[in-house]
């Protein structure tokens, strides 16, 4: 099998159809068995679509295999059950990381200086310029309070992938914050963020 260093790791997990009323909750916290590590997030690929998700995993220990099963028989959900075949077992190994694995800092610039709980737009720029990498890459590494995420932007030219726009809306009345942590993955690069950087918005008095 493949070895890791510990590290968080991301794989697809895809059914066979899009599974209606499917939350994210549920394939996060109680549909996969997790051996050696625990499932962190799960992400619709498809916005709308509950067939294909991207499952975000940290392992327990830089030395232990990880093995994720999906068994048959499960109630997916209500009327969707794992069929009684090999396709209905997911195994996932670890993934291949890089011991030196390299870093990169995140800057924040351009948040408005106060918010009406209405859409604000901020800038994110990397330190590198990180082949690879998506707006649900960089989606999955943010953090937010008092909002949500609406859309993640590329702005950089050809295939510059530094600089990105951040379009949130904030909740009324109540400081807005984005947030990435210190050692957080950025995607499968084999990058991690260097140190932690934050952004608040302060509701318009």
């Amino acid at each position: 099998p493949f070895s890791h260093n510990g590290s968080d790791l991301t794989f697809e997990l895809r059914f066979s159809e899009s599974v209606n009323g499917l939350s994210y909750v549920v394939v996060r916290d109680s549909l996969l068995d997790a051996d050696g590590g625990e499932v962190l997030k799960a992400k619709r690929i498809v916005s709308g679509s509950n067939q294909r998700w991207r499952i975000t995993l940290r392992p327990n220990s830089d030395s232990e295999n990880v093995v994720v099963t999906l068994s048959r028989g499960t109630e997916v959900a209500t009327g969707y059950t794992m069929v009684n075949d090999v396709t209905a077992t997911i195994r996932v190994v670890a993934m291949q990381m890089d011991s030196s694995t390299s870093t990169a800092t995140v800057r924040f610039s351009g948040a408005p200086s106060n918010h009406e709980g209405c859409k604000v737009s901020i800038s994110m720029i990397l330190s590198e310029n990180i082949s690879g990498i998506t707006a649900a890459d960089v989606e999955d590494m943010l953090s937010v309070t008092n909002g949500r995420i609406l859309d993640v932007v590329s702005t950089s030219s050809g295939n510059n992938n530094q600089y990105w726009r951040i379009d949130a809306v904030a909740t009324l009345f109540l400081k807005f914050g984005i947030t990435v942590a210190e050692d957080t993955a950025i995607g499968s690069s084999g990058y991690t963020v260097e140190s932690e950087a934050t952004v608040e918005v302060m509701p318009h008095q």
